[in-house]
């Protein structure tokens, strides 16, 4: 699998798979990604992902995986 790694203005990376589709996440100010967007090839959003993360870098709450 070939994967490239853009980074995106507002610091949010993005990940593109060699088929198009992509993955772009919105980290915290510890490193965690807090929100994710998986977009098709055509860029439609395909699943959005969120976590929730408590002051000791605990996950708590996870919206929006597959599970």
């Amino acid at each position: 699998m070939h994967i490239t790694l853009a980074v995106l203005p507002i610091t949010q990376p993005t990940v593109v798979a060699r088929l198009g589709n992509s993955i772009a996440y919105t980290p915290d100010s510890m490193g965690n990604r807090f929100s994710e967007q998986v977009k098709d090839p055509s860029g439609a959003l395909a699943r959005q992902t969120s976590r929730v993360i408590d002051a000791l870098n605990r996950l708590k709450q996870i919206t929006g995986a597959q599970q």
